[in-house]
């Protein structure tokens, strides 16, 4: 069925358009919310172009709830992970958590972050 993997990838993109929405909108007024609705679209959509954007979220709102050693431990993570992201700009100036970049040339010639 040639359509099918088209509607199913539809289907996810949706539901992430649709997480990130109810996401952005508790944000800023209910920290308890964006921190589940954050782990939630980090645990369904895990490698999508909006995951740099929910770990800032996530730590935004693990800081405003006082949690600020996990507020860390998620930058220090994030910042890692999404080294190439304006989102991770953003959250080096709030956490002062920094990329840890090391690169060589791995055997097939071609650099490699690690």
């Amino acid at each position: 069925m040639p359509g099918a993997p088209l509607a199913i990838t539809s289907a996810v993109f949706t539901e992430e358009a649709d997480l990130m929405a109810r996401l952005r909108g508790v944000k800023d007024r209910d920290p308890a919310q964006a921190v589940r609705l954050a782990r939630e679209g980090n645990q369904r959509f895990a490698d999508s172009g909006n995951a740099p954007e929910r770990a800032s979220i996530l730590i935004h709102a693990l800081a405003d709830r006082g949690a600020s050693s996990e507020a860390r431990a998620e930058a220090e993570q994030m910042v890692n992970r999404y080294p190439d992201s304006d989102w991770v700009r953003e959250i080096e100036r709030f956490t002062g958590a920094h990329r840890h970049r090391s690169v060589r040339v791995n055997d097939a010639g071609r650099l490699e972050f690690y």
